[in-house]
């Protein structure tokens, strides 16, 4: 009994103990400290070495607009009286080891604008009364192990500019509502078990730069409304389910530096347009399903696409990509590929090129030697093939005349010789033919 009561004695002078405070007003005992009830507007007690439990006489002091504890080492839950602090503008609790529940007291303090209790271990729902918070700014859950669904009412933050709430074990869909945070600048949902499709709403997000959504099991395409977010920077969907082309429109996206959508579904070509996100250092799309040829205005962005770490993941092995690849990445880069999408493929010069799809043949002045192989008949859908400015040698082999879709055919300043082939003859769609300053003999065929 006298055990019992010493320790109780303790617990009072520790934590709660009436007090006189320095300026003579009523006090709280906290921590070893006496905080005047009245004259206490801020309390900041980060990395302060702070064990054990909030106590909840923390909730005296009404007149509180900030309280910072983060960084210590507190445990348990956050009291309910915390709800009293209705001045409160600033409430910091991340990197500490609270758990529990988030009370829905929290919702009674109307007056605040950043809420940051990330790096803990709280469980169990976001509480709906959330949503009564109408001026926050900065709500930061992350690293918890939240599950539930994100509660409607988030909707109706509208000042929010930063909702992080990844790494935990959230789930359901995105509610429609949350696109109602016209402010938000970042959206990171990143490390959950979120399902369904991206609202098209959050493409009224004019001033978002970060839209985290990876590692989820989010499905569908992207909304075209995402292409309008002209601010955006980071554009990060790994890991999910996500399937459908990516539009042309991705070029709006110019302030654009990391686009990281590999491991879903995404089919179809990479858009011409990729080219033209110039501010863009880092793309991953490996694992995925494209298909057809790279474009050879990806080139344009001036990637390093052997680089792997120190934020930067560039990636776009493992699709349906079919050849002749871009000089500007490696073989190795390229890794692997399934080329049965692609149909039948030619080797010309070590490389492998479409029947289907090569299109455009440009390898001039790629130091190319000897004869031009006949297979290069089998590209009948070539409609411009340059090999000007190499060493070639031999004849023009007769196959070329296979290619009556050609354009455009430049084969100046080789060693070629012999008579011009009269198949060139077929070529009824070519208006550009360049043969001088070889050793051909014969007229040119009409």
């Amino acid at each position: 009994m006298v055990r019992y009561i010493s320790l109780l004695l303790f617990v009072v002078l520790a934590f709660g103990q009436d007090c006189t405070a320095d300026d003579g007003t009523e006090g709280v005992e906290l921590w070893g400290v006496c905080y005047s009830i009245e004259n206490t507007n801020s309390l900041n007690l980060s990395e302060n070495g702070i064990t054990g439990q909030i106590p909840s006489e923390i909730g005296n002091l009404t007149n509180l607009e900030v309280l910072v504890l983060w960084g210590n080492n507190l445990s348990g839950g956050i009291p309910f009286e915390i709800g009293n602090l209705t001045y409160l503008e600033v409430l910091s609790l991340s990197w500490n080891n609270l758990s529990g529940e988030i009370p829905s007291e929290i919702g009674n303090l109307s007056n605040l604008k950043e809420l940051y209790l990330h790096h803990n271990n709280f469980s169990e729902q976001i509480p709906n009364e959330i949503g009564n918070l109408v001026g926050l700014e900065y709500l930061e859950l992350q690293d918890n192990n939240l599950s539930g669904e994100i509660p409607p009412e988030i909707g109706y933050l509208v000042d929010l500019e930063v909702l992080s709430l990844g790494w935990n074990s959230l789930n359901g869909h995105i509610p429609e509502d949350i696109g109602n945070l016209i402010n938000l600048r970042e959206l990171i949902l990143i490390s959950n078990s979120f399902t369904g499709e991206i609202p098209p709403g959050i493409g009224n997000m004019e001033y978002l730069n970060y839209l985290v959504l990876g590692g989820n099991s989010f499905s569908g395409g992207i909304p075209l409304e995402i292409f309008n977010l002209q601010s955006l920077e980071e554009l990060n969907l790994w890991g999910n389910n996500f399937s459908g082309e990516i539009p042309t429109e991705i070029s709006n996206l110019l302030n654009l530096e990391r686009l990281w959508i590999d491991g879903n579904s995404f089919s179809g070509p990479i858009p011409e347009s990729i080219g033209y996100l110039l501010n863009i250092y880092s793309i991953n799309i490996s694992y995925n399903q494209f298909s057809g040829e790279i474009p050879e205005s990806i080139c344009n962005l001036g990637l390093d696409w052997g680089q792997w770490g120190d934020g930067v993941y560039n990636g776009i092995s493992n699709n349906n990509l079919c050849p002749p690849y871009p000089d500007c990445i490696s073989e190795e880069d390229i890794g692997y590929q399934d080329l049965s999408v692609c149909g039948d493929v030619v080797e010309l010069w070590g490389e492998y090129y479409s029947i289907e799809y090569t299109t455009e043949l440009d390898l001039s002045g790629s130091g190319l030697t000897g004869p031009i192989p006949p297979e290069i008949g089998n590209l009948t859908n070539l409609t411009k093939l340059l090999l000007f400015d190499n060493d070639l040698v031999g004849e023009i082999p007769e196959e070329i005349g296979q290619l009556i879709n050609l354009d455009y055919l430049h084969l100046r300043e080789n060693q070629l010789s012999g008579a011009i082939p009269e198949e060139i003859g077929n070529l009824i769609n070519l208006t550009k033919l360049y043969l001088n300053k070889n050793q051909l003999t014969g007229q040119i065929p009409i």
